[in-house]
């Protein structure tokens, strides 16, 4: 069994204040987080049942993911297809499916954001930005 705790953010951002969340999961959100945009949601599991690498990404691209998941992060559900999500965090965007039937996590794409591509040119020159 599985939990997803989704929550539709309706004006760009994340209200803090107002989600019900277990007491042993604390969402570590801020009210100014720039992850938060219009349409996305919170998705974070509460137990991770496995994550299948189905691209064999390497083992640090995976615990990034799982990490990212128990905690929560900002998500924006593929309406085509039930079960899709493109999950973000600082970093990189991971294009997942999680099975309705098993509950497991299939890791499907990874990319960084298209900020931290600038930021990586400009790391080089000023040693600040994101890392990969």
């Amino acid at each position: 069994m599985y939990l997803i705790i989704a929550f539709i953010i309706p004006r760009g951002k994340i209200p803090v204040d107002n989600i019900p969340v277990m007491e042993e999961t604390v969402a570590p959100f801020q009210k100014n987080n720039p992850l938060f945009t219009r349409g996305s949601m919170l998705l974070r599991m509460e137990h991770l049942s496995g994550v299948d690498n189905a691209r064999n990404y390497s083992p640090e691209i995976i615990k990034e993911l799982e990490q990212l998941l128990l905690a929560g992060g900002s998500a924006s559900p593929d309406h085509r297809r039930k079960g899709f999500y493109d999950l973000e965090n600082r970093e990189r965007t991971f294009f997942i499916h999680i099975s309705p039937i098993t509950g497991r996590v299939v890791l499907l794409a990874v990319w960084l954001r298209p900020e931290c591509v600038v930021d990586q040119a400009e790391q080089v020159e000023t040693g600040s930005g994101c890392t990969a």
